[in-house]
């Protein structure tokens, strides 16, 4: 396992960790959903699990802090591997940002985030970095479970593209005071 690997998983893992001492409410689930990448053209990935970096599946956790602050870590993997050769892409995404009605009620939610992909495969590996903002409204299934859905954009600096992503999240509701 790699150091970007390893960092990627401690971002997921570790703020969920650290908030659980401190009472707060903390979500983790997985998304479902669509990106579509600009740049004169246009390419569209939908994934089940998908909607997280350039459509991969991502695998997140959302930390509540007093009314509605949230800290989002996103991490995403994808092994691609035949005829000899294997391409392995990482993402990772941190996201602040405000759920207006807090982690006990349905709300809608603004958030700004900034990520992260490795891509190494064929002798050769890169990373790119993109900033971001997502609006989605989160619906409180029950005690244990929520729903997510959300819109957003992201702008990937060396490559300059565009991302526009849709995305249904599923995660259960693991602490709350």
């Amino acid at each position: 396992m790699n150091r970007s690997t390893i960092a990627l998983v401690a971002m997921l893992i570790a703020p969920a960790t650290l908030s659980a001492q401190q009472g707060t409410t903390i979500e983790i689930g997985a998304g479902v959903g669509a990106a579509i990448l600009t740049n004169g053209g246009t390419v569209t990935n939908i994934g089940i699990p998908g909607g997280g970096v350039v459509g991969q599946a991502p695998l997140y956790t959302t930390i509540f802090f007093g009314k509605g602050i949230m800290v989002q870590p996103e991490v995403s993997l994808n092994i691609l591997s035949g005829g000899g050769e294997t391409i392995t892409t990482l993402g990772g995404v941190l996201g602040f940002g405000y759920a207006f009605s807090g982690a006990a009620a349905n709300s809608p939610y603004v958030t700004v985030n900034g990520t992260i992909q490795s891509f190494s495969g064929g002798g050769s590996s890169n990373s790119e970095f993109a900033v971001g903002a997502r609006v989605g409204y989160r619906v409180l299934v029950n005690e244990g479970f929520a729903v997510g859905f959300e819109g957003g954009y992201r702008r990937w600096f060396d490559s300059e593209l565009g991302e526009i992503t849709i995305a249904i999240r599923l995660g259960g509701i693991v602490s709350s005071p």
